[in-house]
């Protein structure tokens, strides 16, 4: 009996393909294609050898990332990817929250509001961990430990509004979804140590 994705991963990839179709057809057709994970490169090469080499060239034309994070994982940015994002609270225990997350070429990008306790903490504490898990394969992951850069109010609903439509596929974000009298804020968060693991990949 053949393999096929669970009925819930199949619908989670086609509800969420709308952020990749802007890409290289070959990219997207390689990702669609090993979005399962039960079939790797290795297999497509063996497979459709032509496939793979205009893939492989492809690759080769990308130009290198501009920050610690290799341009073969940046697809975790163009994805609805959620971070867990790991803070200290004043007694040095740690505290998790799930984010959104963005990347500038420097800095992985976080965005909260004012007064949250992950605010604070990043505010009094600014070393932080971050987990980006890929949605597609929650074994393929980047982990990022660093430091918070800078905290900007200035841009932050502009770079909300910009994460909409990959993680709500709405145009801006919600008014409805606000508090009243929120105000929101960027993370920079400078990498010090990224770990990239992929083990069936």
């Amino acid at each position: 009996m053949s393999f096929k994705m669970p009925r819930c991963a199949v619908l989670t990839w086609l509800e969420n393909v709308g952020g990749e179709l802007a890409g290289d057809p070959v990219a997207f057709a390689y990702r669609a294609q090993t979005r399962s994970k039960r079939v790797g490169y290795s297999r497509v090469k063996r497979t459709a050898p032509d496939f793979a080499a205009r893939y492989d060239s492809w690759k080769d034309r990308q130009p290198p990332a501009a920050g610690p994070v290799p341009t073969e994982w940046l697809d975790l940015f163009c994805k609805r990817s959620f971070g867990h994002l790991a803070t200290l609270m004043s007694d040095g225990t740690p505290h998790v929250t799930p984010v959104w997350v963005d990347y500038d070429g420097t800095h992985v990008l976080v965005n909260s509001a004012r007064g949250r306790l992950k605010d604070k903490h990043m505010e009094a504490r600014p070393d932080v961990a971050l987990e980006i898990q890929d949605p597609d394969n929650p074994n393929r992951y980047l982990l990022v430990r660093g430091a918070v850069a800078s905290i900007s109010e200035a841009d932050a609903d502009e770079q909300l509004d910009a994460m909409s439509p990959r993680y709500l596929n709405r145009e801006k974000y919600p008014a409805g979804m606000r508090f009243p009298g929120e105000v929101r804020r960027l993370y920079k968060i400078k990498p010090k140590s990224v770990v990239f693991w992929d083990p069936f990949g």
